[in-house]
C-alpha cells in the first residue's frame, strides 16, 4: 500500500476537458463524424508535442471520439506522472472548427518536476539495504512516479520470497517537501519458510523416481518459488506430461512450513509425427518420426527419424536414424546421447552416401548454459563425373550453447549462442584431418509487444592439416550454403565455389539472416526478411561483394510444435532474366 505526497485530484486535472468533450460529443451527434486536422499542445516544455501525441489514442487524420479523448487525457497524465509532473494538468481543451474538420488543442500546466529525494529502508534483517535498494528499479534523483514506487513494494516482496519469506510485506510512504519526495519502505519480513514434504500425485504409468529427479527444490531447504517453477519446466520438458501443476500446502495458513504437491496429466509416451514442406521450383520434403518418451519406464528415449526429398528431374535425398537418449547417466546428471545414421543423395552429376554412428554426452552447467563433448565415426562414398572417392572420418566434438529465448518453436525474446570446435583425424586415425569451428548466434526483441524483430548470424571454418592438406577435405565435409535454411532465393548448395559434384561448397562460411514478424490475423502472422552470405575456400579470399543477398516475405501460422511458414524470396545479387524468385513451404522458422 502507498501513501504519496498531496496533489490536485483526478477530475480536478482534467475535468475542463470533460466539459469540452461533452460539447462536442452533441455537436457530433447533430452534424455528423467529425475529422481531426490537427492536434496541437501549448504550454508543453518538459515534452515534446510529438512525445504526447504517441501517447494518444487519437491520431491526426482520424475520427473524433468522446471515450478515446477521455483515455488520452488519462495517458497523457500519466506519461507526466513518469516524467516526474505529477501536479500536471490540463488548463483548458479547445475544439476550433475549420475547413469542415476540427483542430484538438491542449492548454497544459506542467506544475514543477519533481524528484525523489532520500530512500529509507526500515524493518529489513534478512536481506541487505544495498541490495533491496538495487531492486527498486529507481534511486535517488530519479523522476518522482507514483507508479515506480508501488512497483518498488512488489520487487521487494519478491525479493524476499527467493529468500523463502513469502509472507513479507512492504508498505512505502512519500513525503513531499518543495520539489522532492522522500520514499520510506517498511518492510515485515515475517518467518522464513522452509518445505516440508513434496509429493508427486497423478502419475499412473511414470515411475515417481523419474519425476522427483526433475525438482530441484528439496525437503527442508527454504521455500524458492523460483526452484518450484523451474521444476515445473523441467517436467514439461520430459514430454511425458500434458500437464502440470502444483499446490502449497498451508500457504493459506501462513504456515512456517509447507508442503509441495505436484499434480501431474499424463502424456502417451509412444508418438509419431509427420512433417513436409516444398522448394521451387519441384522439390517435396517429407519428415516422418516415430518414438517412445519413456523407455522402459524410466525416462529413456527412442526414436526413428526418416527424411526423403524429391524432385522432377529424378534428383532425390533419403535420410534415416536412430536415437537413442539416457537423461541421467548412470544416475548423474551427465546425459547420453546415441545415434546411427545412414543417408544417401543422388542427383544428375554425382551420387554420395554416409553411414555412421556418433555418441555425445554432457549436461547443463546452468538453467540455460550446457556443454557436451560428441565422438563421431563416419564413412563417405562419392561417385562424380570425374570419378569416386570413399574415406572415412573420426572426429572429437566440443560443443557449448547458452539459450536464454522464451519459446524454443516461437522466440519473442531472448539470445542463443552456440559455439562448436570439432578436431578430426590425426591420433583418431582415418582419411580426413581437420580442425573445424562453427560460431552460432542469433538475438529477438520484442517492442512494445507488437512485433518481433530477430537476427542470426553465423561464421564457420575448415582448416585442413596433415594428410588432408595436400589431398584436401572430403567435399561431403565442406560447408555449404543456400535454400529455405540458410539463404532464401538461392538453391541449396549454389554458393560459393564449384566442386567436383557440381555442387559449390567451401572451407569458409558466413551466413545472415534477418527477419521482422509482426501479427497479422489471430495466429496468423507476416514476415520481412533479408538473407546474405558466402562461402570461400580461404579466409584472405573473402569479398565483401562477393556476399550473395536476398530479400522476402512470408507468412506464418502459430502450431504448438512451431509455425506453418510460407516464404517468398528472391535475389538482389545474381539476378537473371526468368527468375522469379523462390517459395519455401515448412514447419518452423528458420532460426
Amino acid at each position: 500500500m502507498q501513501t504519496h505526497c498531496p496533489q490536485l485530484n483526478h477530475f480536478a486535472r482534467r475535468g475542463v476537458v470533460t466539459l469540452a468533450a461533452l460539447l462536442l460529443s452533441v455537436t457530433t451527434s447533430l452534424a455528423g463524424p467529425q475529422v481531426i486536422k490537427r492536434i496541437i499542445f501549448k504550454g508543453n516544455h518538459a515534452l515534446t508535442a510529438d512525445e504526447l501525441r504517441k501517447a494518444m489514442i487519437l491520431k491526426e487524420g482520424s475520427e473524433y471520439d468522446t471515450f478515446l479523448l477521455e483515455k488520452d487525457i488519462d495517458n497523457i497524465l500519466e506519461l507526466y506522472d513518469e516524467k516526474g509532473f505529477p501536479d500536471a494538468k490540463i488548463v483548458e481543451q479547445k475544439l476550433i472548427p475549420k475547413d469542415g474538420l476540427v483542430e484538438c488543442e491542449f492548454l497544459i500546466n506542467e506544475g514543477e518536476r519533481i524528484k525523489i529525494g532520500d530512500i529509507q529502508i526500515l524493518g529489513n534483517e534478512a536481506v541487505l539495504t544495498k541490495e533491496i535498494a538495487n531492486s527498486l528499479g529507481f534511486s535517488e534523483g530519479d523522476a518522482y512516479d507514483p507508479g515506480r514506487v508501488s512497483v518498488g513494494e512488489y520487487r521487494i516482496e519478491s525479493l524476499y520470497a527467493d529468500r523463502g519469506y513469502m509472507y513479507a510485506d512492504a508498505k512505502s510512504r512519500a513525503i513531499r517537501e518543495n520539489r522532492v519526495v522522500n520514499v520510506t519502505f517498511a518492510i515485515e519480513e515475517g518467518p522464513q519458510v522452509r518445505i516440508g514434504d513434496i509429493r508427486v500425485v497423478g502419475n499412473a504409468h511414470t515411475r515417481t523416481m523419474i519425476i522427483e529427479r526433475e525438482i530441484i527444490a528439496k525437503s527442508g531447504e527454504a521455500y524458492d518459488p523460483r526452484k518450484i517453477y523451474r521444476s515445473q519446466e523441467r517436467l514439461y520438458a520430459t514430454n511425458l506430461f500434458r500437464d502440470v501443476d502444483f499446490d502449497i500446502l498451508g500457504a493459506e495458513d501462513s504456515a512456517e512450513v509447507v508442503d509441495i504437491v505436484f499434480r501431474v496429466t499424463e502424456l502417451s509416451p509412444r508418438w509419431i509425427s509427420f512433417a513436409g514442406g516444398y522448394q521451387s521450383p519441384d522439390r517435396i520434403l517429407a519428415n516422418i518420426r516415430v518414438g517412445h518418451d519413456n523407455l522402459f519406464n524410466n525416462g529413456q528415449k527412442l526414436s526413428i527419424s526418416t527424411f526423403f526429398s524429391y524432385s522432377l528431374e529424378e534428383e532425390h535425398e533419403e535420410q534415416i536414424g536412430l536415437d537413442y537418449v539416457e537423461p541421467y547417466f548412470m544416475n548423474t546428471p551427465f546425459k547420453l546421447m546415441l545415434r546411427i545414421f545412414h543417408s544417401r543423395e543422388t542427383r544428375v552429376s554425382y551420387s554420395q552416401w554416409e553411414t555412421g554412428a556418433n555418441m555425445k554426452i554432457g549436461r547443463y552447467i546452468t538453467h540455460n548454459v550446457g556443454f557436451f563433448v560428441q565422438y563421431q565415426y563416419k564413412t563417405a562414398f562419392i561417385d562424380t563425373l570425374e570419378g569416386s572417392v570413399e574415406g572415412i572420418t573420426n572426429s572429437i566434438l566440443f560443443h557449448v550453447s547458452r539459450d536464454t529465448r522464451d519459446d524454443l518453436f516461437n522466440p519473442m525474446r531472448g539470445t542463443y549462442t552456440s559455439l562448436g570446435l570439432e578436431t578430426a583425424g590425426g591420433i583418431l586415425g582415418g582419411d580426413n584431418q581437420f580442425a573445424r569451428s562453427l560460431l552460432d548466434v542469433s538475438a529477438f526483441v520484442n517492442p512494445l509487444n507488437r512485433f518481433v524483430l530477430g537476427a542470426r548470424i553465423r561464421f564457420g571454418e575448415l582448416s585442413p592439416a596433415g594428410v588432408s592438406e595436400q589431398r584436401g577435405v572430403s567435399l561431403n565435409e565442406r560447408f555449404e550454403l543456400g535454400g529455405g535454411a540458410s539463404v532464401r532465393g538461392y538453391d541449396e548448395a549454389s554458393i560459393g565455389p564449384l566442386d567436383a559434384r557440381k555442387k559449390r561448397s567451401g572451407y569458409v562460411m558466413t551466413n545472415l539472416n534477418t527477419e521482422l514478424r509482426f501479427p497479422a490475423y489471430k495466429k496468423l502472422w507476416l514476415g520481412l526478411f533479408i538473407d546474405s552470405g558466402g562461402v570461400w575456400m580461404d579466409r584472405n579470399e573473402i569479398e565483401l561483394s562477393d556476399l550473395k543477398l536476398t530479400y522476402g516475405v512470408g507468412l506464418r501460422y502459430s502450431l504448438p510444435m512451431g509455425p506453418l511458414r510460407i516464404d517468398y524470396a528472391r535475389r538482389l545479387t545474381d539476378v537473371s532474366p526468368g527468375d522469379y524468385g523462390r517459395l519455401y513451404l515448412a514447419i518452423g522458422h528458420i532460426f
